[in-house]
């Protein structure tokens, strides 16, 4: 499956049954594909903590879908309106692209500027 208007391939998704008790795995699969997008650690882990801890204050089922390229990870959530209102909320700072019943996010490597 292709993410859209990408070439990018998903190649995890997972599915759960109840969000919070998933939200570990999902943060550690997010880290895993930071890695290997070429994040730097920090922006990994800053993905995978904020991801995990969003996570956890839902409920419900949901699925996910990740995606990596050069510098980039597209991660897409899909679960009832009510839990996509309310991760788009807690996930403010990452920039969401909230439709009903999805969310899409997209971490990216920071690109240098010379000074």
């Amino acid at each position: 499956m292709a993410w859209p208007g990408s070439d990018e391939q998903v190649t995890v998704s997972l599915r759960c049954d109840e969000a919070g008790p998933a939200a570990a795995v999902a943060g550690y699969v997010t880290l895993a594909m930071a890695v290997r997008a070429g994040l730097p650690p920090l922006t990994a882990e800053r993905a995978r903590s904020d991801l995990a801890a969003a996570l956890k204050q839902c409920g419900g089922p949901l699925e996910m879908a990740w995606a990596s390229g050069d510098g980039q990870l597209y991660t897409r959530i899909s679960a009832p309106s009510p839990t996509i209102d309310r991760l788009a909320v807690l996930l403010a700072g990452h920039g969401p692209v909230a439709a009903p019943s999805q969310l899409e996010l997209r971490f990216e490597r920071a690109g240098l500027r010379s000074v």
